[in-house]
């Protein structure tokens, strides 16, 4: 029993190795591959990545002053009510 726990024990630890090492493979593809993209190209993307992250805090800080308000009322309309 010893013997089968610790080989279940060793191919779940080369299972997770193997799985550390493509996720090293595949973050290394991806550096080589932005490496060989150019300047202008790089930039256009961070520009674009730049614009969705503006427009996403917009719509996070409105939704966040909204369910504030909803808050707020219902906490009014709470105290407010006859007990």
């Amino acid at each position: 029993n010893v013997a089968r726990t610790r080989e279940t024990a060793l191919r779940r630890d080369a299972d997770s190795a193997r799985n550390a090492l493509d996720g090293l493979r595949t973050q290394s593809d991806a550096a080589l591959q932005s490496a060989r993209s150019s300047h202008d190209a790089c930039l256009i993307a961070a520009n674009a990545q730049a614009v969705v992250q503006s427009q996403c805090a917009t719509e996070l800080q409105t939704l966040a002053r909204d369910a504030d308000g909803h808050a707020s009322d219902a906490v009014m309309l709470r105290d407010a009510w006859p007990r």
